[in-house]
Parts: C-alpha cells; sequence; structure tokens
C-alpha cells in the first residue's frame, strides 16, 4: 500500500505534537497512531500521454525506447533506457507507398538530424509484456546503423 502525502502528513504532526508535549522526556507516555488507508488514483502512461495531446505512442525493447508523437508537430524519442532525448519537429502523416503505412518525417529546415518514423497497422506484440499492440512501428535515424523496432497504438 502506498501512503499518501496527507497521511504521511498526519502521522508527522502526530510526531512532532509528541515531542512539543515533552513526551520525549522520560515520562512514560501512549501514543496513538491513526492512520486511514487513501486509494490514490491508479496513474496509467498511456492515459497521461491521451491527456497531454500525444497523437501515438510507441515503445520498444533492447535497448528500451519510447516515442510520442504529436501529428505535424514533434516527435519526443527516449531512447537506449531513457539515457538519450530527442525532440524535434515532425512533419504531418503521409501514407506510405504501400497505402497501408503511416510515415512521419524530420524537416531538413529544423537541424542536420534526420528521423524517419513508419507505422505499419497489425497486431505487434510486445516482447517484454506479451502486450497487443494495433501497430508495428520502426524509427530510423539516418546516419545510424540502428534501428528502433516495437509496437503503438493511437491514443487520440
Amino acid at each position: 500500500m502506498r501512503v499518501g502525502r496527507a497521511v504521511m502528513l498526519s502521522l508527522l504532526l502526530v510526531l512532532l505534537g509528541w515531542i512539543a508535549t515533552g513526551a520525549a522526556s522520560s515520562a512514560p507516555v501512549a501514543v496513538h497512531f491513526v492512520a486511514e488507508a487513501v486509494e490514490l488514483p491508479v496513474v496509467d502512461p498511456w492515459e497521461q500521454a491521451r491527456l497531454a495531446g500525444v497523437d501515438f505512442r510507441a515503445i520498444g525493447q533492447e535497448p528500451g525506447w519510447l516515442a510520442d508523437i504529436w501529428d505535424g508537430q514533434r516527435i519526443e524519442l527516449l531512447l537506449d533506457y531513457g539515457d538519450t532525448r530527442i525532440t524535434t519537429p515532425l512533419s504531418s502523416p503521409e501514407t506510405g507507398a504501400d497505402g497501408r503505412t503511416t510515415v512521419y518525417r524530420t524537416d531538413e529546415v529544423y537541424g542536420p538530424m534526420q528521423l524517419t518514423v513508419t507505422i505499419t497497422p497489425g497486431t505487434c506484440y510486445d516482447p517484454m509484456s506479451g502486450e497487443a499492440f494495433p501497430a508495428s512501428v520502426v524509427v530510423q535515424i539516418a546516419g545510424s546503423p540502428r534501428e528502433y523496432t516495437g509496437c503503438g497504438r493511437w491514443l487520440q
């Protein structure tokens, strides 16, 4: 059970009151702790992303990575288990040559780092959790031999 801030504050105030009344002296004092179990809302990271306006979220493993896409605005990539963060403007989505895929690209105007994100509809299973997602994702960074593959879903 996680203890909420209100419960911790209550316990702190009881303890401070105990010290302030001289209970820390040699006189015996009975201290009663009254704590109420507080149910904290479960915060789903996917719901948090949706509320923040993220249109599409993708995750991948080995090394762990995450991509949040705001359509036609930007992409935020956390790569290598969060050790590398990339935030850059992104194009509006394009339809791939096969007519099924959605492709996002960075614009050369915004800097030297060129990214391509390809989203393909179809069931994709996260290898760590086994969770099913409605799309597979490939993130490519120009000039890098590494290709980040994973799964994702539309949030909006």
